[in-house]
Formats: C-alpha cells, structure tokens, sequence
C-alpha cells in the first residue's frame, strides 16, 4: 500500500541534512520528538538543525523548515536510569507549516485508547538490532498493554501514569533510531 499520505504528522529531524531521528507535526510550528535526540546533539542557533515533511523517505522529497527553538522538558534527567522519563521535547520551526494532503498535524487524542486497542507506529528505526536505518517510512500494528501488566513484564523500569505500553510479538517492536515517532 502506498503510505505517502497516511502519516501526515510525521517529520524528520536532520542535522547537516542527514536524518537522525524522527518526529510528529502537533501543530503548525511545533514538532513533538524525543529528548534524548534533541539533549546534546543539537544547540541553538540551530543552523545545522532542518525538519522535512510531506515525505515518507528519510533522505528526499518534502519541505525542508528552519529551527527557531528546541525546548526539552525540564524534567527529563538525560543520565539518570530514569531517563525514559519525561522524555519529551518540542522543536518550533521558523515558518508554519502550510497544510495539505502530505503534512498536517496529528489530530489530537481526547482520552487514552483502551487497554487492547490497536495502534500504529510509525518511523525510521533500524529494522534489525544492528541493522541499518532504512530510507523509507516503516510501520507497525501494535496492542496497548495495560500498565500493570506492562510492569509485571518489565519490573526492572518504573512505568509512570502518561506512558503507554504496547506490544505485538516477542521481538517485534519499535528500535533504535525509532523514538520521537507517533
């Protein structure tokens, strides 16, 4: 199936024109990514800091936007083993994404999905543990866990109220260089 399209919302973060991670367009000038991407890797005054949209390939296609800004959350404590915590940051883009059939923002969720809903992710993570990171958009169906069972099944991490647990199949998943996707 042709996915140019279905993921309007989806943008990626490139420095030095080079893809390195993925995004959501939230709404016009903001893309919602993950701090970890955005701590230490990029500074301001950003000029080697480009977001695309309107393409599902990492390496063409699509409008390129300047960084005005790059907020991450306060409270997320980048070297700490709670570092998947409040693991969130806003990129604000000099120019308003202009709307159309190929980038418009993710329409926002009135309340969370039920336990066992269906969702869909989307991104451009490695496909294999070490493999490379692919050029074009991958998607996956997963299931929303319940956070109880989500925590019986990974009692090593902390899982706070606000996060969301998925699953498919044992060693099916988002990966490496996935995050900041939707």
């Amino acid at each position: 199936s042709d996915l140019h399209g279905q993921f309007p919302y989806q943008a990626s973060l490139r420095k030095s024109g080079r893809h390195f991670c993925g995004g959501s367009l939230i709404i016009e000038r903001h893309i919602g990514t993950a701090a970890h991407w955005i701590h230490g890797i990029v500074s301001a005054p950003y000029n080697d800091f480009t977001v695309v949209t309107g393409t599902i390939s990492n390496i063409n296609g699509g409008q390129s936007y300047c960084v005005a800004k790059a907020t991450v959350n306060p409270d997320f404590k980048p070297s700490s083993s709670e570092s998947y915590r409040n693991d969130i940051a806003i990129v604000t883009l000099a120019d308003t994404v202009k709307s159309n059939t190929y980038q418009k923002p993710i329409s926002p969720a009135s309340s969370d999905p039920p336990v066992g809903a269906t969702l869909i992710m989307s991104g451009w993570g490695r496909t294999s543990t070490n493999g490379n990171l692919p050029e074009i958009l991958q998607t996956t169906n997963v299931y929303l866990m319940s956070n109880e069972e989500c925590q019986k099944r990974i009692p090593n991490y902390h899982i706070y109220n606000g996060q969301l647990c998925t699953f498919k199949r044992k060693g099916v998943g988002i990966c490496m260089g996935f995050s900041g996707g939707r």
